[in-house]
């Protein structure tokens, strides 16, 4: 293989693959010392002797919870468990990219409920638009339009209106808020109060449905006003679902990672902007809900002249 000038001559790949065999190899090791064949260890773990071969061989990635099963199922020491836990940890510190497509757009909408419904607490922050677990139909309608209305501008053989389907999904997948048993976290900046979306009479159900999610138990939303101190500028949306998982929104792709310092730092950021959110909404929905009631009144004006 031939590397780049001043390189190692490896891809990110590579590495990765060689990362899997050598933990793989330090399991196989761990069951030989104890005597165990690779059926034995599956028997005490609760797995397949293909899986466990697998494994041992770098031939899958293991999830950290399976490394630890095999570790503790072998006797190793706690500090040895701790790192091979933090060796599957780095194997998973991958970023998975959803490409934006007109077909991705109801997928990815799926995708994301079976996040939320297996998730106890949800984070969401947001710099653009209005979150999917917030927004009205009409919102949402007139949202995943404009992305396909983008989407076909560049493939031209795309439609222009937004699939059904997505706008289905997505104001299916708020059925979780009833869910007393999950904490819903929401951080909006300002900027997507101020975007206007659809027109001022969509705005104003949709500031509306803001402030009726906001009066639920379990939910807290807190936004993030213009003249916020902050120690660095907020560059996308983003979605945590429990410690588990982050899906990061960007222009032209979804990224989604599972590795553990990845979820630190978008835990931290997310907590360094709640910090300077005002929680009191009410006084900012209100400002907009006036400026975009005058827009309405404004725009019915014409109609209503002789």
């Amino acid at each position: 293989m031939t590397g780049q000038p001043g390189g190692s001559g490896f891809s990110p790949r590579d590495i990765h693959g060689n990362a899997r065999v050598a933990l793989g190899s330090l399991l196989s090791r761990l069951r030989r010392q104890q005597g165990l064949t690779g059926q034995q260890l599956g028997r005490l773990v609760g797995m397949s002797q293909a899986k466990v071969s697998k494994i041992e061989n770098g031939v899958t990635t293991p999830t950290p919870h399976d490394v630890e099963r095999l570790a503790r199922a072998l006797h190793a020491p706690d500090e040895l468990v701790a790192d091979l836990v933090d060796r599957a940890n780095g194997l998973r510190d991958q970023f998975t990219d959803w490409r934006l497509t007109a077909e991705r757009l109801a997928s990815t909408q799926q995708a994301l409920a079976q996040d939320e419904e297996r998730a106890t607490r949800i984070t969401v922050f947001e710099i653009g638009v209005v979150p999917g677990l917030l927004q009205t139909t009409e919102y949402a309608r007139a949202v995943l339009g404009e992305n396909t209305a983008v989407l076909s501008g560049i493939d031209p053989t795309l439609e222009t209106r937004p699939a059904p389907s997505a706008v289905t999904v997505r104001i299916q997948r708020q059925e979780v808020l009833e869910d007393p048993h999950k904490q819903f976290d929401f951080i909006l900046s300002e900027s997507v109060l101020s975007a206007m979306v659809g027109g001022p009479a969509e705005m104003l159900a949709q500031l509306q449905r803001i402030r009726d999610v906001s009066a639920l138990d379990n939910v807290r939303i807190g936004i993030l006003p213009w003249d916020a101190e902050l120690a660095f500028p907020p560059l996308h949306g983003f979605h945590l679902f429990d410690d588990r998982v982050v899906v990061i929104d960007l222009i032209s792709t979804t990224v989604v990672s599972r590795g553990n310092e990845d979820i630190r730092v978008y835990r931290a950021v997310f907590d360094h902007f709640f910090a300077r959110a005002a929680t009191d909404i009410d006084p900012i929905l209100d400002r907009y809900m006036f400026r975009y009631a005058d827009a309405a009144r404004t725009a019915a004006a014409p109609e209503a002249a002789p």
